[in-house]
């Protein structure tokens, strides 16, 4: 029963961290959104760093999120990868 505890908690401390990866991909969409029509290229620069910044960080929460469920979990965790993968189709459409 510890070990499945210990999974638990791994997989919830996964499960934050791709929600905070889809907030700030969403924030680096929109700031990347908004620097497009700024006339500063230190803007526009600043907001693209963060924008790869932050699908960095997601490709990294989708790899963890892919190691630490099991098939059991694996409805638990669909609809989470889904809105990360939404998240980072997004973004690269900037």
């Amino acid at each position: 029963m510890t070990e499945y505890l210990q999974h638990q908690q791994r997989l919830e401390h996964v499960l934050t961290s791709v929600n905070e990866a889809i907030h700030e991909l969403n924030q680096a969409r929109e700031e990347a959104a908004k620097a497009q029509n700024s006339a500063d290229p230190e803007d526009r620069r600043h907001a693209w760093a963060k924008l790869e910044q932050a699908e960095r960080r997601a490709a990294e929460a989708k790899t963890q999120l892919m190691s630490e469920a099991n098939s059991s979990q694996e409805q638990q965790v669909l609809q989470n990868l889904q809105e990360l993968e939404d998240a980072i189709s997004s973004a690269r459409q900037y």
